[in-house]
């Protein structure tokens, strides 16, 4: 299955996993959000302000068993930065995580470097062609 380049046209992978039996699921600020007076507005919102989280990720994709389990954690896991995030979800039990940063960077859970079956499609960064 093949995770979208938040960075780039539909379509564009940045990486690709195979998967039997598990769920896939990725949450970003790249679909869901509006302009208004030339400013962008995401749909991840910061639970004290109400306003879009601040933070460097683009997307965060979760694979679990559950599907459910993946809804919680690709919008828990968006956290203030890349660093912060990977710690947190290293931490987690049953889930592993590929989060891209607004620059382009791909970022992998240690279970998943460790997983044969992640196949990396681009060594460069998600925003070179």
């Amino acid at each position: 299955m093949g995770i979208q380049n938040p960075l780039s046209e539909r379509g564009d992978v940045v990486r690709v996993v195979p998967l039997q039996g598990m769920s896939m699921v990725t949450s970003g600020i790249n679909e869901r959000f509006f302009e208004l007076n030339g400013q962008r507005y995401h749909h991840l919102l910061d639970a004290s302000t109400g306003k879009p989280i601040s933070t460097d990720i683009a997307s965060l994709t979760i694979i679990s068993h559950l599907s459910v389990d993946g809804e919680i954690w690709s919008t828990a896991g968006f956290l203030s930065s890349v660093e912060e995030s990977m710690s947190y979800l290293n931490q987690q039990q049953g889930i592993e995580a590929v989060v891209v940063s607004k620059q382009g960077e791909v970022h992998v859970t240690q279970g998943l470097m460790d997983y044969k079956g992640c196949i990396l499609l681009r060594e460069e960064s998600a925003l070179e062609e």
